[in-house]
């Protein structure tokens, strides 16, 4: 059985966390996301990521223009 998903992104976050450096054990900033995902137009659910530090080693470092 499958269930028709819409995902809807809320807000991208950057930045600081004690917290998430601890467990991470590499210090920040991360970067993260918070979206809704809806069913028969109703929110089914809220989904909070941050992303792996570790990314950086397939990805790239990023860097921001200031």
């Amino acid at each position: 059985m499958r269930t028709e998903l819409y995902r809807d992104v809320q807000g991208i976050h950057y930045g600081h966390s004690a917290e998430l450096e601890a467990a991470f054990g590499i210090p920040g900033p991360f970067w993260g996301r918070h979206y809704l995902f809806w069913h028969h137009k109703q929110p089914f659910t809220l989904i909070y990521e941050v992303f792996s530090p570790y990314l950086t080693r397939y990805l790239g470092a990023m860097q921001l223009k200031e």
